[in-house]
């Protein structure tokens, strides 16, 4: 039960990271408060795109919302600013979605993993395989919030059935040294 019950909160982070991170990257123009649902992730994609830009040389979508504000544009405007010509924002947003779909349920993954500690050994690298292969065919999904968010949570609980032997609904009897269950009658009765 307790597998069940680690396997369920897996698959919900993996889902609510996911649901998260693309709210928060829809509307950048709205600023969230920092302490809401949608503030926290969108501070996170702001965070993302600062480290992002930084290794790139580039300015990132801050130093672009800052160069629209001293020239009296809102973002979105028909004229766009120099700075935000050379933030490349569909660059990052390619890289961003491929790390969503990596990092999400790589999240459920770990936080099972954490809850049900087990070993693995060599095991554990198939569900990095399937993460990453996941990531590579991440195209084939429609860009679909609620199809995404499902996406993710099937690929965690994916990732976690392929580390355990089997998963047991029902818990079985161990038989003692004479084959028969604590339970069974013994012959001489």
């Amino acid at each position: 039960m307790r597998k069940i019950a680690t396997m369920s909160a897996g698959a919900v982070l993996a889902a609510v990271l996911t649901h998260g991170m693309i709210t928060g990257s829809q509307n950048l123009s709205y600023r969230a408060p920092f302490l809401s649902y949608a503030g926290v992730f969108q501070h996170a994609v702001y965070g993302m795109n600062n480290a992002w830009s930084t290794v790139h040389g580039w300015p990132s979508l801050r130093d672009c919302e800052a160069s629209e504000r001293s020239a009296g544009n809102r973002l979105g405007a028909v004229e766009i600013s120099p700075v935000c010509r050379q933030a490349r924002i569909w660059e990052f947003a390619r890289f961003y979605h491929l790390l969503l779909h990596l990092i999400c349920p790589l999240a459920g993954f770990l936080l099972f993993v954490l809850l049900f500690p087990q070993r693995m050994g060599a095991r554990a690298v198939r569900p990095l395989a399937i993460a990453v292969l996941y990531t590579s065919l991440y195209l084939a999904i429609p860009p679909v919030k609620w199809l995404e968010v499902a996406c993710s949570a099937a690929i965690a609980l994916l990732m976690m059935w392929s580390v355990g032997p089997e998963l047991h609904l029902i818990p079985r009897t161990r038989r003692n040294s004479t084959g028969r269950t604590p339970l069974e009658p013994s012959a001489a009765h």
